[in-house]
């Protein structure tokens, strides 16, 4: 079954900072040799043959493991902040390494670090605003997407036809 992630990903703290360093910018593999090594061999494998000189990584907190494990490779993935729908994309390559993590990003104080890790695929990004989802799902337009959800069957759908409606197409692809 399809699933669509909608991940809150320039809101206030670490996310804003943590969207630079390898969300809106892709994570070159020579410009940070320190991260390779941080990974066990299946997963250093995984991503230098898939994503041989760089890749877009983000991740979330165990708080949303179970929203996580929902979401598998080829599912759409809205990011949200800042005001609005800024970027798409499509689940890559998903791990869970922390010794990753800590060397890539800046933890919450609160939350930790993004221990659940995943490549970002047919990036894009968007200008679009809450209320074309929120309106689309039944929600109050002024709804703002503050947390992590996955959406799937019908819901699904209806998210990539008003992204598709909005964009030509939910991604790249």
């Amino acid at each position: 079954m399809t699933a669509v992630l909608i991940h809150p990903s320039q809101g206030k703290g670490d996310g804003l900072v943590n969207a630079d360093v390898s969300l809106k910018n892709p994570v070159v593999w020579a410009d940070r040799p320190d991260l390779l090594p941080t990974l066990v061999a299946d997963q250093r494998m995984a991503l230098q043959r898939r994503y041989e000189t760089e890749a877009r990584i983000w991740g979330t907190y165990r708080a949303n493991l179970p929203k996580y494990k929902k979401v598998t490779e080829g599912d759409l993935v809205v990011f949200t902040g800042g005001g609005g729908i800024w970027a798409l994309g499509r689940i890559g390559y998903q791990f869970s390494n922390d010794r990753f993590a800590a060397a890539l990003w800046t933890p919450d104080e609160e939350k930790g670090l993004y221990e659940f890790q995943y490549a970002v695929e047919d990036y894009r990004p968007v200008e679009l605003p809450y209320a074309l989802l929120s309106e689309a799902l039944g929600h109050k337009a002024k709804s703002t997407f503050q947390a992590m959800v996955v959406y799937e069957g019908e819901r699904a759908d209806t998210v990539v036809q008003a992204l598709t409606a909005a964009t030509g197409s939910a991604t790249d692809d």
